[in-house]
């Protein structure tokens, strides 16, 4: 992992926890590197409303494949007519499974 790769895991690791604000740190969030993690973060924080959703209304399915050293998140609800495919990176995956809900949805060995 690179120092980039890192810079960015720490700052989607500070937004999902509150610690760090869009508005307080607006200059950070000039930075390239800054909005990729501020992109990463609303993706993740997107994708677990999804997935809160589905295991309340059981009513999709979900499933992890790998493809080209990335994981595919792939989410089918027939119900909103909705097939959605993600390219994660495994970090991205383990801090999406951080989500009690949604590692349920996957069982205990998935992100590892």
């Amino acid at each position: 992992m690179g120092d980039a790769d890192s810079t960015i895991n720490q700052l989607i690791l500070k937004l999902r926890n509150n610690e760090l604000s869009r508005n307080r740190h607006f200059d950070l969030f000039k930075k390239p590197v800054a909005r990729r993690a501020l992109q990463i973060h609303l993706l993740l924080r997107q994708l677990e409303k999804e997935l809160r959703r589905l295991v309340t209304s059981d009513s999709g399915k979900v499933a992890l494949e790998e493809h080209n050293g990335k994981v595919v998140l792939r989410i089918d609800d027939p119900s909103l007519k909705l097939r959605r495919r993600v390219y994660l990176t495994r970090d991205e995956l383990g801090l999406l499974l951080q989500e009690p809900t949604v590692a349920r949805l996957f069982g205990p060995d998935e992100g590892d």
